[in-house]
């Protein structure tokens, strides 16, 4: 497993940069306040496509890859991507000696 050693990295692993929210600046560095303000912007991106799946609208078929997906298809994928991820952080704080807050008591 690919253990991140930065907060470039780590901020890839949660999603920035990927086609689910906006590429990261040309200017990225290790400060704290800057992957917060890409998270939030990341975090705006991801829930308007969530915003916008409704009845009418969640089996339309969308490009996705090399082929099409339904929209909910699309976004029920992210969820589980976004698990995957999750569980890498999750195995990164530990590694740093933190407790991962989903498991504080």
């Amino acid at each position: 497993m690919l253990v991140p050693q930065s907060p470039a990295t780590s901020a890839a692993e949660v999603g920035i940069g990927t086609v689910w929210a906006p590429r990261l600046p040309a200017t990225w560095g290790p400060s704290k306040a800057l992957l917060i303000a890409e998270l939030n912007k990341a975090f705006a991106y991801c829930d308007g496509a969530y915003d916008a799946l409704a009845d009418d609208n969640g089996a339309m078929m969308m490009k996705f890859g090399k082929g099409e997906r339904t929209m909910s298809g699309i976004l029920n994928f992210n969820v589980a991507h976004d698990f995957e991820h999750y569980g890498n952080l999750i195995t990164y704080l530990r590694i740093k000696g933190f407790v991962p807050p989903s498991s504080e008591k």
